[in-house]
């Protein structure tokens, strides 16, 4: 084994002597010195040195290599720390030019309180970033782009906003035949103040939407929630509030977040993409429940001819083949009473065609016309059908306010129901209850590019694949009744 050098030896010139780079494997034996000749009395200010023979003469004081050599140790050591200490003044001073303007939010002139006496300025820079960072959203876009209200307001179920005059004009787009003809709004519907839905925003964050943004450059992913009632608990709030200040991708939409509340949501969503300057040319309607694959999205919007569908696209999976028919039901999550809606009134819409809300891609025209109707309807309740006010449900909803444009909805195979297989082609994949358990497997296999070459497992449930029966038996069996299928 080699001897260890001495911390004179290390700044030793290498031409100064041949043997101290000379492993023992490739020395041989007539000049490879031994453990006497190198000198080496394990201290770090002895008198031999490493590679130099002890029988040589003495010499005079400034003739010994050791000495001098220590000496130049010496000198090395404090040049390097100074120039360190001019390097770390340089980038603190370069670091607080750069650094953001308080038209980010930011307090650059705040005092971080030093208590370790012997921390340097950079490192009280850095306390002071993490500490602004932190406090860098201290608002919330509210009902339209740019619209920034802080946490506190766009929380209250008191606080007025009125929509923003659109929606009245489609724009008319060209035919594009690549990817960046399209600008694409994914709006993720999510409730505000369930610990299931936070967590399902974190497990998004983490898989498919930040994949998503990465790969591609003309997408914008955002969460749309609605407003907490009153009778929400105040740590369900703060908890919002803590998401809210940590994320930038949330959307507060008017109006009070439940279920029955999903088409005022849904047009929320829609007005709030017509009010941005970014003109995007199509929406993906989807739910926190769902995996998306955007580059599938893609593809599904592609015609014939290899060019995007610009207008009159309103795609996704209609799980009703039959159309609307409403379900009397009391125990199904789907229920409306005769009171609500006789038979009379229904057979005028029924068999209307619509698609799952759990996905679906509007082109912008078809946006525009849906927010339109819904802002003329608004506004003269009495020029409004009798289902506007009545219906539930967003997807049906949908169904019918674009129905005199376009009748029949574009089925895509891409996008696939709970009971439905994840073959390769799959766009958007319903996951349904058990979708927490899913996520990361599923984003491991689209990371690796398995799910792009075959059909991957995407359910937890005993059930053969495309068979809806068996898939609604063995829901029912592990969701309560409320969740239940019927």
């Amino acid at each position: 084994m080699q001897p260890l050098k001495s911390r004179s030896a290390m700044f030793t010139p290498v031409a100064a002597d041949n043997d101290l780079d000379r492993s023992p494997d490739h020395a041989d034996a007539s000049s490879t010195p031994s453990a006497e000749d190198a000198g080496w009395k394990g201290n770090w200010g002895g008198s031999s040195h490493r590679g130099r023979s002890r029988r040589q003469p003495k010499q005079g004081f400034w003739h010994q290599p050791h000495l001098l050599m220590n000496l130049s140790a010496v000198v090395f050591f404090c040049v390097g720390c100074l120039m360190m200490v001019a390097s770390r003044h340089k980038n603190h001073t370069q670091l607080i030019m750069n650094y953001p303007s308080s038209s980010t939010n930011l307090d650059v002139s705040m005092v971080v309180k030093e208590t370790n006496p012997l921390s340097s300025e950079a490192t009280k820079l850095v306390l002071q970033e993490d500490i602004t960072q932190k406090r860098k959203f201290e608002k919330v876009e509210f009902g339209a782009y740019g619209n920034y209200m802080l946490f506190s307001e766009a929380l209250d179920l008191k606080t007025s906003f009125v929509f923003p005059k659109n929606g009245t004009n489609s724009i008319e787009e060209e035919l594009g035949d690549d990817e960046n003809a399209i600008k694409l709004f994914i709006g993720v519907m999510s409730a505000c103040c369930t610990d299931l839905d936070k967590e399902r925003r974190d497990l998004i964050r983490q898989t498919w939407m930040q994949y998503s943004i990465n790969r591609h450059k003309n997408i914008q992913i955002k969460f749309i929630l609605g407003q907490p009632g009153n009778e929400t608990s105040p740590s369900a709030i703060n908890a919002l509030k803590d998401e809210l200040s940590l994320h930038d991708d949330m959307i507060i939409v008017p109006g009070l977040d439940t279920y029955e509340n999903l088409p005022l949501k849904t047009l929320g969503l829609m007005r709030y993409v017509l009010s941005s300057p970014v003109q995007y040319t199509h929406v993906l309607k989807t739910d926190n429940d769902c995996f998306v694959r955007v580059h599938k999205i893609f593809d599904s919007l592609k015609s014939a001819d290899g060019t995007y569908m610009m207008q009159y696209v309103y795609m996704g999976c209609m799980e009703n083949k039959s159309g609307f028919w409403p379900i009397r039901d009391p125990n199904s999550k789907w229920h409306l009473s005769w009171e609500e809606l006789s038979d009379d009134m229904a057979r005028q819409i029924r068999g209307t065609k619509y698609l799952a809300g759990w996905g679906y891609v509007l082109s912008r025209d078809m946006v525009s016309h849906a927010v339109w109707k819904a802002n003329k309807w608004d506004n003269k309740e009495e020029k409004a059908p009798f289902w506007y006010d009545i219906l539930k449900w967003e997807d049906v909803l949908m169904g019918l306010l674009l129905k005199d444009r376009l009748q029949y909805p574009q089925e895509a195979n891409g996008f696939k129901a709970a009971w439905r297989a994840c073959t390769n082609q799959t766009a958007i994949r319903h996951l349904d209850f058990d979708a927490n358990q899913l996520f990361k497997g599923l984003y491991e296999q689209e990371v690796n590019g398995l799910w792009d070459m075959k059909t991957v497992q995407c359910s937890t449930g005993h059930f053969l694949a495309g068979d809806y029966a068996g898939w609604k038996a063995w829901r029912n069996s592990v969701t309560p009744p409320s969740q239940r299928v019927f």
